[in-house]
């Protein structure tokens, strides 16, 4: 009798530690996202799986933007089909990811070889972890010039 109830704990045991998706984490998120990017160079239908991964204003403006280019004479394109194939590529390669996170929204910062380094804004949402693709940045006062005060001009996908 005992044996069979530490083969029962064992058996919970190896079933409750069952791989964890890969969203549950802010780092798997963009872990998962750069893969199935990545893997799109190859495969069209992985922008499917890198579409899921964006948060849901992201989504929102990429099928916006399949809505109006359908308006225009395309027809059946899906929002995904609005990420450009081939037009992305990693500028390095990480080898590690740190989240740096506050509440549901954060950033992971991707470090690669050379001190390379990239920080990617995301949020959590109910289906999990989420890239943001589109960062909504305060618009520039009309007659603000970047250059005046210094600061870098910051360019968004």
């Amino acid at each position: 009798m005992g044996r069979i109830v530490v083969i029962l704990l064992a058996l919970v045991a190896v079933v409750g530690c069952a791989d964890e998706a890969p969203d549950a984490t802010p780092e798997g998120a963009l872990s998962e996202l750069l893969e199935a990017l990545e893997e799109s160079r190859y495969d069209d239908r992985r922008l499917a799986d890198v579409y899921a991964l964006l948060d849901e204003a992201s989504r929102r403006e990429l099928s916006d933007r399949a809505t109006r280019a359908e308006a225009l004479g395309r027809t059946g394109l899906e929002p995904w089909d609005m990420i450009a194939i081939g037009r992305h590529h990693l500028a390095f390669e990480p080898t590690r990811y740190e989240a740096q996170v506050e509440g549901e929204r954060g950033v992971v910062v991707a470090h690669g070889r050379g001190g390379r380094r990239a920080e990617v804004p995301v949020v959590h949402e109910a289906e999990g972890w989420r890239v943001v693709l589109f960062a909504g940045e305060p618009a520039p006062e009309p007659d603000a010039d970047p250059a005046e005060d210094g600061e870098a001009e910051t360019v968004t996908p």
